[in-house]
């Protein structure tokens, strides 16, 4: 299977010289699904087009909606503060022997909020000139824009930034930075990136990128998909931070790892709640026990067909399970926590945990485990993914009613003996 990419790499294509070169809705399509890209594929089917040739100012506003978005995640990840702190000292250490102004480059500066925000706020004054360089000569004529509206003091550059005179002149006195840039980058290109610098001699250079790993992956499904509007936004946003933490084995050790923690123990306790209440015995507790173990058994093979084909069919298993467990996590984690109180603390704390969480929260059970699953099918890429995804969930909810029918269904009544007979 081909390599995930994002829309926006391959809905719009420039030539040399800089004029545009005209991208055929079908071959970017067709590029999508050889990577398994179906919803995306779908996505850029709906865009724009004219004789199945997708419309370039179109898709220029488009990258403006989906870069205005992404700035507004840096304004509440505070991108611009951590980056003057941070360079504060860097600067500072170069302005006693200046011979000339220091020059801090934004590379992949997009809309260029970054530099715009240090003109504005970063308390450098004429001693710093700052330049943002992207390639998308749209967003730098709309970053040009922003920053002439908000006498923002910014120079910006359509080019690449590490060709010596594009936006480094004077390399010991340039710093250059990047703000979530690196995460939309291919793994095998980052070697060269970071060459290019070295190349240049510049003086430092800082990038801010999240960090590979599970809560990062994790996190920033959560940040696209409660911020972003657009469709591509969400989609580039999420491949591009799990295509970092995809290097992180534990990303998928967490998210296969927290689903099988919580079917398990939401099958125990459907077993549970099939058993209690059945025997009028003022000790159930082997009742208890031997209840518990039937519904991990029934859960367990229940989840068989759905396990094996999340992970043998053609889907991303892993993406779905993100967003079931996105939904099941803030659930499951209260009730297994009440389920550690009722099971270790005294009466009177047993009683709360019973009455403000297991109770409520097994009302809400049915209607959470259905939302966790239409999370898995919106993230599925293929349909054996949601299929897998809707067999998890049916299965799940089945666990109950089999272990009612199993085993705790009513016997035939008693006979009734009359009186006088013996």
């Amino acid at each position: 299977m081909a390599e995930r990419v994002e829309i926006t790499d391959l809905i719009r294509s420039w030539r040399t010289d800089g004029t545009r070169s005209p991208v055929v809705v079908a071959d970017v399509v067709g590029r999508l699904r050889e990577s398994g890209q179906h919803r995306a594929a779908r996505i850029v089917s709906r865009l724009p087009a004219h004789g199945g040739v997708l419309d370039d100012d179109a898709t220029d506003a488009l990258i403006v909606r989906v870069h205005c978005e992404i700035q507004r995640l840096s304004e509440e990840l505070v991108q611009g503060r951590r980056v003057r702190e941070a360079l504060t000292p860097v600067i500072a250490g170069l302005a006693p022997t200046a011979t000339g102004r220091v020059r801090v480059v934004d590379v992949g500066c997009g809309l260029g909020y970054l530099v715009r925000w240090l003109a504005l706020h970063g308390r450098w004054g004429e001693a710093v000139e700052l330049v943002g360089v992207d390639l998308d000569r749209s967003l730098v004529a709309e970053a040009d824009r922003l920053a002439r509206a908000e006498n923002a003091g910014v120079r910006f550059v359509a080019g690449d930034a590490f060709v010596p005179g594009v936006a480094v002149a004077d390399p010991a006195r340039t710093v250059v930075v990047s703000s979530g840039l690196l995460h939309h980058l291919p793994v095998d290109r980052l070697p060269d990136f970071f060459a290019a610098q070295e190349s240049l001699g510049v003086h430092a250079f800082a990038h801010w990128a999240p960090a590979p790993g599970a809560l990062s992956v994790l996190g920033g499904w959560m940040f696209h998909r409660a911020r972003m509007r657009e469709p591509v936004s969400r989609h580039d946003g999420v491949l591009s931070v799990r295509r970092a933490g995809d290097r992180d084995p534990a990303v998928t050790v967490v998210v296969v790892g927290g689903l099988v923690v919580l079917a398990a123990c939401d099958g125990a306790f459907s077993g549970f709640r099939s058993s209690v209440g059945r025997s009028g015995l003022v000790d159930h507790r082997a009742d208890d026990v031997r209840a518990q173990l039937r519904g991990l058994v029934v859960v367990a093979l229940l989840l068989v067909p759905a396990a094996v084909l999340a992970l043998a069919g053609p889907g991303d298993a892993t993406e779905a399970g993100r967003g079931m467990l996105t939904v099941y996590a803030p659930y499951g984690v209260p009730v297994l926590g009440a389920l550690l109180v009722y099971g270790t603390l005294g009466w009177r704390t047993r009683f709360l945990a019973m009455a403000v969480i297991l109770g409520p929260f097994t009302l809400l059970r049915p209607v959470v485990a259905v939302a966790g699953g239409l999370g898995g099918v919106l993230l599925a890429d293929h349909v054996a993914t949601r299929v897998a995804v809707a067999l998890a969930v049916a299965a799940v909810l089945a666990v109950g009613p089999i272990c009612d029918r199993l085993w705790y269904r009513p016997g035939p009544p008693a006979p009734t003996v009359q009186a006088g007979q013996a």
